[in-house]
């Protein structure tokens, strides 16, 4: 937490661990919740003020976020958040096989049956906006338009994500 500490620039938000629920899907919970518990008390030891994003859960190679987040929360974990954070990969737009709204919407559910309705919800990555398969530098990144940006944006607005994706170059 030196960063944190003595850093040159304020660290407004950190993100603890992204797509932890991809990386060790048979102990997701279990493993996770310890590491964002310390991480927590750590950052927030350094600078009180700072936020800390927990989950950043995403559906890439088929994972589903629905039961790591319940088994989150039921341990404790929305209080060693400030903000919880997705990756829509498989819920890109209204259209997608897992519509976008639905997705937010069934988050947003599991904090409030935890106890949490009013947890900030942030889209921290989304890289491919459209359903189409696109890989870097290919003819199907051209295919993204300025109106899939704004239209995820607008999705995200909708749904009450208090913070949406950046853009990168690429996605221009």
């Amino acid at each position: 937490m030196n960063l944190i500490r003595f850093g040159t620039q304020k660290v407004d938000a950190s993100e603890t661990c992204k797509r932890f629920n991809v990386i060790a899907p048979h102990e997701i919970a279990k493993s996770y919740f310890p590491f964002m518990k310390a991480t927590y008390e750590e950052i927030k030891a350094a600078d009180p003020d700072a936020r800390v994003i927990g989950l950043s859960v995403t559906e890439d190679f088929g994972v589903k976020t629905g039961q790591f987040v319940k088994e989150m929360l039921q341990a404790g974990g929305a209080k060693y958040m400030d903000i919880a954070s997705f990756h829509p990969y498989t819920s890109r737009e209204l259209s997608s096989i897992a519509p976008a709204d639905a997705m937010i919407a069934e988050f947003r559910q599991l904090f409030a049956e935890a106890g949490d309705k009013n947890k900030p919800i942030w889209n921290t990555e989304l890289y491919y906006l459209i359903d189409q398969q696109v890989k870097h530098d290919s003819y199907e990144e051209g295919l993204i338009r300025p109106h899939h940006i704004a239209m995820r944006f607008l999705i995200d607005l909708g749904e009450g994500v208090v913070q949406s994706i950046s853009v990168h170059e690429n996605q221009l």
